[in-house]
């Protein structure tokens, strides 16, 4: 068997490690944090959307086995989140591993291309099962990721330091990658992608004359699926609540939240699908801020995609909220 497809196994042996230990968890005498001096754990937010312990609900769109570090944080400032991951990845079996192995030896390539965490791991998952093992290390000269949390996923698989674009907008990722493979047509580029995919990306290097070969690695199916690409953490009593598409409607439909963390523009779209949002969301990105203005939702973008921006960006948006409430309720009292 190759050292890569060693390496693999392990890198999935860890996530899964990790995965049932359900990350980090904070000790409950952790200290909370204070925004502009409110604790948003007694923002005095209605009962309705509020949780067991009094404190304010928050929806995250991100499955258990990705949520660890921003539970914990919301946890310390006093926010008791609720995971609605609404799809989730599974591997690709049968016809659609025959054609992704196909794809992925067909090499070799001077670029291949990541756009997620999950198809990062789509690709050594795909490259363990090859029979003898396929040394995804081997597969192209450079690679090129979207996003931070791509390229730390492509580091811990192993493959080295991996440049990253500044964008997750299909033209910016476009124009990004055609100025670092130069003027010169003709390169062979790998582009990794799940089920369903964005055409931008592939389809704007084709147009520039590249030789593009598309690697579907992973599909995305609703929540939950039977066998998911990573597995999810199992269940402890300090485990956040993870709920599917119809409780997901139903904290929407009844007020059982006061903010939503949206991670991505797709699963924005889902969520918008389930019923109004009338609470306010904190955007992990532009692109997905592009989605929460087009569909009229009060939203905020996140500073930047790290757990601890967007825990920061939660609690002052919690801070706000009540501070004009208690403006409004001061208000009130003196009309009276």
């Amino acid at each position: 068997m190759f050292e890569g497809a060693r390496s693999g196994r392990e890198c999935l042996g860890r996530i899964r490690r990790s995965a049932r230990h359900g990350g980090r968890r904070t000790s409950p005498g952790a200290r909370r944090r204070t925004i502009h001096g409110v604790d948003p754990g007694l923002s005095g937010v209605g009962s309705r959307n509020t949780g067991r312990t009094g404190t304010p609900r928050v929806l995250v769109t991100r499955g258990p086995e990705r949520a660890g570090p921003l539970v914990d944080l919301l946890r310390e400032y006093g926010v008791e989140p609720v995971l609605s991951p609404l799809h989730e990845a599974r591997p690709v079996s049968g016809d659609g591993f025959k054609i992704a192995l196909e794809s992925i030896t067909g090499g070799p390539y001077d670029v291949l291309t990541l756009t997620s965490a999950n198809g990062v791991w789509g690709l050594v998952d795909v490259c363990r099962r090859a029979p003898g093992g396929t040394d995804f290390r081997e597969i192209a000269g450079s690679v090129w990721c979207v996003g931070p949390a791509t390229r730390t996923a492509a580091i811990e698989a192993g493959l080295g330091e991996p440049r990253t674009a500044s964008t997750h907008r299909g033209q910016g990722m476009v124009a990004e990658l055609k100025q670092f493979l130069g003027e010169e047509p003709g390169r062979s580029i790998l582009c990794v992608q799940g089920r369903p995919a964005r055409p931008e990306l592939g389809d704007g290097l084709r147009a520039a004359g590249h030789h593009v070969t598309d690697a579907v690695v992973y599909e995305r199916r609703p929540y939950p699926v039977d066998t998911p690409l990573i597995p999810r953490p199992e269940p402890t009593a300090e485990s956040p609540i993870v709920v599917g598409r119809s409780e997901t409607a139903d904290y929407v439909a009844n007020g059982m939240i006061s903010a939503v963390i949206a991670t991505s523009p797709k699963l924005l779209e889902a969520l918008c699908s389930l019923g109004n949002l009338t609470v306010p969301v904190v955007c992990i990105g532009a692109t997905t801020a592009a989605v929460a203005k087009k569909r009229g939702v009060n939203f905020v973008t996140s500073q930047g995609t790290k757990p601890e921006d967007l825990a920061r960006s939660v609690a002052e948006i919690l801070s706000l909220e009540h501070n004009e409430r208690s403006r409004r309720e001061s208000s009130d009292e003196r009309e009276v």
